[in-house]
């Protein structure tokens, strides 16, 4: 189990590398929108995973 702060850091990163690829200006256009989309889709995921609930459940028998 990951904890928020893993999140958080996971976050940053992915932000901080779709900046570097769209600004990296040697890739050809349809890579930088297909890395956009990717790393935006996992942006989003982050964010879920950090702001959602989570919901422990209880293995006790």
């Amino acid at each position: 189990m990951r904890s928020k702060k893993q999140h958080i850091f996971d976050l940053i990163m992915y932000i901080l590398l779709l900046i570097f690829f769209i600004f990296w200006s040697d890739m050809p256009t349809t890579y930088i929108w297909i890395i956009t989309i990717v790393y935006s889709v996992i942006i989003v995921f982050k964010l879920i995973k950090i702001f959602s609930k989570e919901k422990k459940k209880d293995y006790k028998q």
